[in-house]
């Protein structure tokens, strides 16, 4: 029997939810975080969603025609950077549209 708990798999988790869709924490236990997600047209669309004490945060992005589509939900204070531009939000859900 092999193990599942291994660093094979966790590094994929780890890179799905950190990189692609981009949630990281600015402050311990995500009373602040950062979503800076990366879009890859190999995939087409991605979706993550992470339970913390603060409540859920949803990070997904899909590409739509000639453009990608971000839905984002945050419960507390979050910085969102799309395409290098970051602004500061509050809690809530977000839908942002960005050109190829």
């Amino acid at each position: 029997m092999n193990s599942y708990n291994h660093y094979a798999y966790a590094s994929v988790a780890d890179w799905v939810y950190g990189v692609a869709c981009g949630i990281k924490p600015v402050t311990p236990g995500f009373a602040k975080v950062r979503i800076e997600p990366h879009p890859d047209e190999r995939l087409n669309s991605l979706c993550a969603t992470l339970d913390t004490v603060h409540g859920r945060i949803c990070s997904s992005w899909k590409y739509v025609e000639n453009s990608i589509r971000y839905e984002i939900e945050v419960p507390v204070d979050a910085e969102i950077v799309i395409d290098g531009v970051c602004k500061t939000v509050g809690r809530g859900k977000y839908l942002l549209i960005s050109c190829k």
